[in-house]
């Protein structure tokens, strides 16, 4: 069913929007939103992953852009908020096979119960400002992405965790962040979604000041221009791509071979090389910095 759903969805459009979205948001009746959402995505022939838990959604979905943008409007009303962070790409494809509701103990696993991001978070900094803090010589610059994404590209002076997974993110901050020697510290992450905890979690344990990138790398790179920017590594278009790389193994549970940014800055595409040769070429208007063609993306 779900294989001919598909089929039809790409006759109709020959672009497909994939929005990754998140809130962390109390959520008491998560066994009913699920069977809600569920209705709701096949309804408006979406396919993708949503996770529930009480401390929030989080997700990705994929389908018509009219589809995607109800869909999102549809979340705002049922969980009772209208600030739902949201970062959107457009394919040649739907990257799911299934439309799939998930109930979960956390959106994003940290493995620390008493962190709460709705009670206490960092400071939220503008990208047009996040140079000037992270120059600030007292500042503490972390990079709370795990090791290989961190091969890709980080900031100026950031520190490394060398974490394989986000839930050995809080040993090593418990035993390398000193609060009274690392009084303020600033995090960033690639959309955002993890610095929420990050950052809750370094004022659990006493740093005074905390900040993290509004945003998220991906916010940055949009609205810093290059000959401003103290990102030291590869550009937009790639770092979008290694996120659809994971959008890819997780649906068609293939292995990536080769990515290539075609010409550096200034092109808005990527090429990824698949295991079985096949290729496949990601945009969006995330990936431009002028784009106007997604007015409701928030950059998270």
């Amino acid at each position: 069913m779900h294989s001919k759903l598909r089929t039809v969805t790409k006759k109709m459009v020959k672009k497909y929007v994939t929005c990754s979205l998140y809130k962390f948001v109390t959520l008491d009746n998560c066994e009913m939103l699920r069977e809600s959402i569920l209705n709701e995505m096949k309804l408006n022939d979406l396919l993708g992953t949503i996770l529930l838990a009480e401390e929030g959604i989080n997700g990705t979905i994929s389908g018509a852009g009219s589809s995607v943008d109800g869909f999102v409007e549809f979340l705002s009303l049922l969980i009772g908020s209208d600030d739902i962070d949201t970062k959107r790409s457009t394919h040649d494809e739907v990257p799911f096979y299934r439309a799939k509701v998930k109930l979960k103990r956390e959106i994003v696993s940290m493995g620390v119960e008493h962190i709460d991001p709705k009670e206490t978070t960092g400071i939220r900094v503008d990208p047009v400002h996040w140079n000037n803090l992270i120059n600030d010589p007292e500042v503490l610059v972390i990079d709370t992405r795990n090791s290989y994404e961190v091969g890709i590209g980080t900031f100026k002076d950031a520190v490394n965790p060398n974490t394989k997974s986000f839930r050995d993110f809080p040993e090593w901050a418990h035993n390398n962040i000193n609060p009274q020697k690392h009084s303020k510290v600033a995090m960033f992450c690639t959309g955002g979604i993890r610095c929420e905890k990050a950052t809750a979690y370094a004022k659990s344990i006493g740093v005074k000041e905390v900040y993290q990138l509004e945003g998220g790398i991906l916010n940055y790179l949009r609205t810093v221009p290059e000959d401003e920017s103290l990102w030291s590594g590869e550009c937009l278009y790639l770092i979008i791509a290694w996120r659809s790389i994971m959008i890819l193994k997780k649906a068609l549970m293939i292995n990536v071979t080769h990515v290539e940014c075609q010409s550096r800055q200034r092109i808005k595409c990527c090429h990824l090389t698949l295991k079985d040769n096949h290729a496949s070429t990601v945009t969006g208007p995330i990936m431009s910095r002028n784009s106007n063609d997604s007015p409701n993306d928030k950059g998270k």
